[in-house]
């Protein structure tokens, strides 16, 4: 009786991790398709960062020069139409 309950323990653990592994699976091609459908895809191309420019000289005069006079907003965006839809109409 011990051997059959061992067997039995045993055969269910051997699924257990059989379902777990089916699940992992399943999960990692579920964000795969959530990320494609999303646009999310990030491609070795877009991981480049670009060179920053927020701390030259020149950027830093146009953006301080006048400081009683104005309000500065600082908004990033990833994409240059994404900054000049903003431009256009705002948030």
């Amino acid at each position: 009786m011990e051997i059959f309950l061992l067997v039995v323990i045993t055969i269910l653990a051997a699924y257990i991790v059989f379902l777990h592994i089916k699940l992992s699976k399943r999960d990692i091609l579920l964000e795969k398709l959530i990320g494609k459908k999303a646009g999310l895809n990030i491609s070795k191309e877009d991981s480049t960062l670009p060179e920053e420019k927020i701390l030259d000289e020149k950027v830093l005069d146009f953006i301080f020069s006048d400081i009683p006079e104005a309000r500065v907003y600082l908004h990033y965006t990833r994409k240059k139409e994404d900054a000049e839809n903003i431009l256009r109409e705002g948030f």
